[in-house]
């Protein structure tokens, strides 16, 4: 791609990023149902696709591409049809700037860091968009409760990312990775607090169970999603586990070394890569495991359980760690 124009070589690596994120999301979804299916002693998806429900995430897909699109006569049309695409296409931009091997980036951008907390951040947008367009009380309310909800969680993540940037002394998070080689950020007590941190403000910045109240069925419906149908209802889907899985990647990039791992040096130099990118697959399936084993363990919050347990501790937590490496930073 190199001697393609740079506005031609942008084109073919956010195209490149797109196909690549598909077969994780498919992945993804699948072991999703069979996960959780086992966690409920059922044994999920079995027909589509013969062997053990392999086709089911495509079934998922058809399904929805054949139900209506439906846009309530009072709803706010235009702002109403673009909220499902305001949460799903940042959370595929995600993927733009995580490392999975040296050289291996859509952009490996000096600001990565920086670039990830913003674009993370735009999917509340979205959110919000179909809480007020959507002209339903429950929507409304789901609304309300994401807002308070993002901005509490989204405090703790950018405490913590900043806590990796004071301890490898870059944004740029190729060289995140490489600051961790031979011992991982997440081994270190700082590190360590600020991946819990991390990791645990995440589940609220999906939505994600135990935090799932803006989106609560058996309290609102839906949430934000209540009038939503056909395709514009499976986007937010999409973007959901799309985001879960670009979070689950930000981590092993930011705490858990990458693509580094015992192994690469027993092969031949050429092949080093897959061996590397091997263990950053494994990394990232581990944290994609937690995600959907706490969704499917863990009791939902009240709202104000949510609130207190943000702003009485993890945020007076992350602004600790913060003081604590500042210190360290200066004293060694």
């Amino acid at each position: 791609m190199t001697s393609l124009p740079p506005a031609l070589q942008s084109v073919a690596a956010a195209v490149l990023i797109f196909l690549a994120v598909q077969p994780l999301l498919a992945v993804f979804l699948y072991a999703f149902l069979k996960i959780h299916s086992h966690i409920m002693s059922r044994v999920g998806p079995m027909y589509a696709g013969r062997f053990h429900g392999v086709g089911q995430p495509i079934a998922e897909f058809l399904k929805f591409a054949q139900k209506e699109d439906i846009i309530p006569a009072r709803a706010d049309a235009p702002v109403f049809r673009l909220a499902p695409l305001v949460v799903l296409v940042p959370s595929i931009m995600l993927f733009a700037v995580i490392p999975v091997w040296p050289g291996v980036v859509g952009a490996d951008l000096d600001l990565g860091l920086f670039y990830l907390l913003a674009i993370s951040a735009i999917g509340a947008i979205g959110v919000v968009m179909a809480a007020a367009s959507s002209a339903n009380k429950f929507s409304l309310v789901g609304g309300v409760r994401a807002v308070g909800q993002i901005i509490a969680y989204e405090l703790p993540i950018v405490f913590s990312a900043a806590v990796i940037a004071m301890l490898a002394g870059s944004l740029n998070l190729t060289r995140i990775v490489e600051a961790q080689e031979g011992l991982w950020f997440m081994f270190t007590p700082f590190g360590l607090v600020a991946m819990l941190l991390f990791l645990t403000a995440s589940f609220a910045e999906v939505l994600w169970p135990p935090f799932d109240m803006p989106i609560a069925e058996s309290e609102i419906i839906a949430g934000v999603m209540t009038e939503y149908s056909g395709m514009r209802f499976l986007f937010f889907f999409i973007g959901e586990f799309a985001h879960i899985l670009a979070l689950a990647a930000a981590m092993v990039v930011m705490f858990m070394g990458g693509w580094h791992g015992p192994g690469a040096d027993l092969v031949p130099t050429n092949l080093q890569w897959v061996v590397g990118i091997g263990w950053f697959l494994v990394k990232m399936s581990v944290l994609c495991f937690l995600f959907i084993w706490v969704r499917f363990t863990m009791p939902r919050m009240r709202e104000d359980q949510l609130q207190r347990f943000a702003w009485k501790l993890l945020i007076p937590v992350g602004l600790a760690n913060i003081l604590a490496v500042g210190l360290y930073r200066v004293l060694t």
